[in-house]
C-alpha cells in the first residue's frame, strides 16, 4: 500500500519547482485559473483511471516511487495542452498532488472504502473541490459559441430573404 509520506511531499515540491520554472502558474488567475486547472485535472485522472483499472485488474499496485514519477509526468500528457493549461496543471498538482497520491493509493489499500474501485475523474475533480457542479468544459465552451453562430447566421439569412421577398412585391 502507497502512502502520502514526507518523502512523497518533498518529491511533489521539487516536480512543482521545476514545472513553475517553466512557465509558472501565477500569469494565470481566478476563474481562467480554476476553469483550466478543472479541465488539466479531468485530463490527469482520466489517465490515471485507466492505469488504476488496468493494475487492479491484473492485481497490481505502483511502489511510491512509481506513483510519484506517475504523478510527475502527469503534466506531459498528450491530452493536455501545452503553455497556459501546463502552467494550470502545475497549480493542479501544487494544490492538489497530495489528495491525488493519496485517493489513487487507496484503491490498493483492502482497508478503503475507495479499494479496487475505479476512478471517475469529473466527479473524482469535483469531489476534491478542484471542479465545481455545472461546470461548462472549454470544448462545451466552444460548441455552445459555435451553435450561437450558427443560429445567428440562419436568423440573418431568414431576415435577408424576407427583406429581399419584400422588396421584390413592391
Amino acid at each position: 500500500m502507497v502512502r502520502c509520506s514526507a518523502a512523497m511531499a518533498g518529491s511533489v515540491s521539487a516536480l512543482l519547482a521545476s514545472l513553475l520554472a517553466l512557465g509558472g502558474a501565477s500569469e494565470l488567475k481566478g476563474d481562467a485559473l480554476k476553469n483550466l486547472m478543472c479541465e488539466s485535472c479531468h485530463v490527469v485522472m482520466n489517465s490515471f483511471a485507466k492505469d488504476v483499472k488496468y493494475l487492479t485488474e491484473t492485481g497490481k499496485m505502483w511502489k511510491q516511487k512509481d506513483l510519484e514519477q506517475r504523478l510527475s509526468i502527469s503534466c506531459s500528457d498528450p491530452g493536455l495542452p501545452q503553455g497556459a493549461f501546463a502552467q494550470a496543471c502545475a497549480a493542479l498538482l501544487e494544490d492538489y498532488g497530495k489528495a491525488i497520491m493519496r485517493d489513487v493509493s487507496a484503491r490498493w489499500d483492502e482497508d478503503s472504502e475507495y479499494f479496487e474501485e475505479d476512478i471517475a475523474p469529473k466527479e473524482y475533480c469535483r469531489s476534491i473541490g478542484v471542479c465545481k457542479e455545472g461546470h461548462v468544459s472549454i470544448n462545451q465552451m466552444i460548441a455552445n459559441s459555435d451553435r450561437k453562430e450558427k443560429d445567428l447566421k440562419e436568423e440573418r439569412e431568414a431576415k435577408e430573404r424576407e427583406k429581399a421577398k419584400k422588396e421584390k412585391e413592391t
